[in-house]
């Protein structure tokens, strides 16, 4: 199961994920990343995981890698990308996405780290060219 909020000031997309990715994740974070893509020159992702991620692989396996190039442009606004979670499987998650999102800056954080991930996306996308 995950949730999605949408952030306006400023614009960020926090997801989050408890347990496994359902099978609904790609397309309903390309349909919210291809609108903040469309509405805003720069945005922040923020992706929270409760407990272990454990088909997050395989979801990327299921596409082949493969993105629309809408989602492509898309992912080129996005200024930074925070992880956070307590499972070392994540980081598998974050070299997945490292490719994708061009110059953004990536960063990963535990849960009890929830307020500092919230700050350090909000600062990126205010001050980062």
């Amino acid at each position: 199961m995950h949730s999605l909020a949408e952030h306006w000031d400023p614009p960020y997309i926090e997801i989050e994920i408890f347990g496994r990715y359902p099978e609904n994740y790609l397309r309903d974070i390309e349909a919210i990343s291809i609108r903040y893509a469309s509405q805003y020159d720069a945005f922040g992702v923020m992706e929270i995981h409760h407990g272990k991620p454990s088909n997050g692989l395989w979801r990327l396996f299921q596409t082949g890698g493969r993105i629309s190039d809408e989602l492509r442009a898309a992912f080129k606004k996005i200024r930074c990308f925070a992880i956070v979670a307590d499972e070392h499987a994540t980081l598998f998650r974050l070299l997945a996405a490292l490719p994708r999102f061009g110059s953004a800056e990536l960063r990963l954080f535990k849960l009890h780290e929830l307020d500092d991930a919230i700050d350090w996306v909000s600062e990126q996308v205010r001050t980062r060219p």
